[in-house]
């Protein structure tokens, strides 16, 4: 069985939302539904723990996220924002989950993908978490995998 991270996942999702966004991320069991667009930012994590994390974030999660981090009205923001934001709070996230890890271990670069109707799995791993979160700026789902024994 694998180890499972749940508290300090949910608590770094929270502590980058606050520091990076200004607002609060709280566990919820609401979705947005699944034929919306939207982006998924996923960076792996390899060496003594090896796995993936990957935020989904709804439209409006997206353009708030970039708009709060980049300091611009919404009406700002551009596609490329919405992706660089996504990826950064990838970063952020699986970075600070590494530094709870079993280590030693390093990240990937950070990959994004848009649209809708796609699928998306992280090969050879397990589902650890997959968690739900809203904030005033929209929904976020926050997944983690670790290779499978």
């Amino acid at each position: 069985m694998l180890a499972t991270y749940e508290a300090e996942v949910e608590q770094i999702l929270q502590s980058v939302y606050a520091t990076m966004l200004g607002v609060d991320a709280v566990r919820d069991d609401n979705d947005f539904a699944p034929d919306e667009e939207c982006l998924i930012a996923a960076i792996q994590i390899t060496g003594a723990w090896t796995g993936c994390v990957t935020l989904g974030l709804a439209p409006a999660t997206a353009r708030g996220a970039a708009a709060a981090m980049l300091q611009i009205p919404a009406a700002e923001v551009t596609a490329a924002d919405q992706e660089d934001t996504a990826a950064e709070l990838v970063n952020m996230t699986g970075g600070n989950l590494k530094s709870v890890l079993p280590g030693p271990s390093s990240l990937s670069l950070p990959t994004v993908v848009a649209g809708r109707h796609f699928g998306f799995r992280v090969q050879g791993a397990e589902l650890l978490h997959d968690l739900w979160f809203d904030s005033s700026l929209g929904g976020t789902r926050l997944r983690v995998y670790a290779r499978q024994s």
